[in-house]
């Protein structure tokens, strides 16, 4: 970078594309997003991201979005609030994702306690599994190296998106919960 370079940080790039603007007030087939954080542990207060959810629903009505995947599901106690504010509350709308806690990773076995919480996480409801971009990047096991997603400690235990889950977990997150937003779509 030369000194006349401005960092990164304030480097503000102006578009030379011009094109006519359409502007679209409202989707033409009913749409789902799917890749929405509505939790709280994202946000700066650690409140929830939407305060008013019968008001999000209103708006998703209006510009014809039947349905979200809130990825913000995490598990245990954090899942189960997502749950009963989103999916339990306004059934066939939200669809939420768990996660798995990788500090577990830290001590050996994790794999197996992992695919248990997953279980579990599925059994409570989540309709999937988001995975962030730490894994393989700042996840790091027992004896400090990084994991990757097809690591032996986790390969037989996902198959969900190229992982390798089990069967029953399979069974769990994509018949059960998966067709609360689909068949509302037709």
């Amino acid at each position: 970078m030369c000194p006349a370079d401005p960092p990164l940080s304030r480097y503000r790039p102006v578009s030379q594309l011009r094109v006519a603007v359409h502007e679209v007030d409202r989707a033409g087939v009913p749409a789902v997003d799917a890749h929405v954080h509505l939790g709280r542990w994202l946000s700066e207060d650690g409140d929830w991201t939407v305060k008013d959810v019968p008001a999000l629903i209103g708006l998703m009505d209006e510009v014809n979005l039947r349905g979200m995947v809130n990825l913000d599901g995490r598990w245990g106690t954090e899942l189960a609030a997502n749950i009963e504010r989103y999916d339990a509350a306004h059934p066939g709308r939200f669809a939420t994702f768990c996660h798995v806690d990788w500090a577990q990773t830290a001590e050996p076995g994790f794999g197996e306690r992992l695919a248990a919480q997953l279980r579990r996480s599925a059994a409570e409801g989540a309709a999937g599994l988001k995975v962030w971009k730490d894994v393989g990047l700042r996840v790091r096991d027992h004896r400090g190296e990084l994991v990757m997603l097809d690591d032996p400690p986790l390969m037989g235990r996902w198959t969900i998106s190229g992982l390798d889950l089990p069967p029953d977990v399979l069974e769990q997150v994509y018949s059960a919960n998966a067709r609360r937003l689909v068949p509302r779509l037709a």
